[in-house]
């Protein structure tokens, strides 16, 4: 099979987003329907065992992360440690999915500087980078911090001694400041990693996962199995794609989440029978549901963690302008949207697709990329 995975970073702006197949929708509202009535036939998955017992242990071994990690690290070598170019300040905007301190632990092995105040002046190696989320306060005073920052930032390019800089952060806190600055006008280059799609996904898991096959509770296809020309012949890799946004990162925990829900109400196999031992089921994503008397004020509290990034509940109280329900950052958690960690509230990476989701269905502008 010939190699499909993305070979460089691109141009924020040209991210070509995967797209669901067709049937996909078609087939959640079948699967509905199934669950409410009883009718609607066989279901393919009813010889799947009824237990975890064949589904412990994660599906994905080590080795998939290992090389999708090496994969970024040398997409960001590529474009970012070339020949240094003196003149010019670029950006790596990225998805909330990517693992958190990602950018910082690549930063960190190759000797780069990392002004966590955002400050620009003194750069005292060829590169530096800084991250975006500190102009992105919307109060009166940190607009006004913002705008002399970006001033230092572009003055600093100009002086003889200068390192190039590079800045950082997710989608939405670009899309944020690209709306409500003149961050476009400082930056000569913003980049995005590529999208992976189903392609991609179906040669990365299928170099991991030896002879196991994965099959879809929907179908009871090989979600592996693969045409001539690459393209996966079930559309579960498709449909997964699509509903990760193309980030490999969300589409593997998706996939890993899909396989440790597959229960099952039928017989469970005979203990001498081998003949499924190297399959897994693996059922469609399920994305969870914000309960109606909940809506709007969890979405604002989503829209602001994916902008700002992890808040206390303080920093939550001055971003926000509103007060939000008692308890509602515990509910959000429950449903796996959001976590706590280190005293803060952040967005869980594996979930964010789903989050990206309920926000645009609510009308809240997405990301650019």
């Amino acid at each position: 099979m010939t190699k499909s995975f993305p070979d460089e970073m691109i141009k924020v702006g040209s991210f070509d987003w995967p797209r669901p197949p067709p049937t996909s929708s078609l087939r959640v509202r079948f699967r509905q329907l199934r669950e409410r009535t009883g009718f609607g036939g066989q279901n393919p998955a009813d010889e799947a065992p009824d237990t975890l017992e064949g589904l412990q242990g994660q599906l994905l071994p080590q080795s998939i992360w290992e090389e999708l990690e090496a994969r970024y690290r040398t997409l960001l070598d590529a474009r970012f440690l070339g020949a240094t170019d003196n003149a010019s300040v670029k950006a790596l905007v990225t998805m909330p999915s990517l693992p958190e301190g990602f950018v910082e632990d690549w930063a960190k092995i190759n000797g780069l500087s990392l002004k966590q105040d955002g400050a620009a002046d003194e750069v005292q190696t060829p590169r530096s980078l800084i991250p975006l989320a500190s102009m992105a306060w919307r109060t009166v005073p940190a607009r006004a911090a913002a705008r002399r920052q970006l001033s230092e930032i572009a003055n600093a390019t100009r002086r003889s001694d200068s390192g190039e800089l590079l800045l950082f952060g997710s989608s939405w806190t670009w899309t944020y400041l690209a709306q409500t600055s003149s961050i476009q006008a400082v930056v000569s280059e913003a980049y995005c990693f590529p999208a992976y799609d189903c392609k991609s996904l179906a040669q990365l898991i299928s170099d991991h996962i030896g002879s196991v096959q994965l099959k879809s509770v929907e179908t009871g296809k090989d979600i592996l199995a693969c045409k001539d020309d690459g393209d996966p012949k079930d559309n579960y890799l498709a449909a997964l794609a699509a509903t990760a946004n193309g980030c490999p990162w969300a589409a593997l925990q998706m996939l890993e989440d899909a396989a440790a829900q597959q229960t099952n109400g039928s017989e469970k196999q005979d203990e001498d029978d081998k003949s499924t031992e190297n399959i897994r089921w693996v059922c469609d994503p399920s994305p969870p549901n914000i309960p109606e008397h909940l809506k709007r004020a969890p979405e604002f509290l989503l829209h602001t963690l994916l902008i700002h990034g992890p808040l206390t509940e303080d920093e939550i109280a001055q971003a926000l302008p509103l007060h939000l329900p008692v308890g509602l950052a515990v509910a959000l958690d429950r449903l796996g949207l959001v976590e706590f960690k280190d005293d803060k509230l952040q967005i869980v990476s594996r979930n964010y697709p789903h989050v990206r989701d309920i926000l645009t269905k609510a009308g809240f502008p997405a990301d650019q990329l």
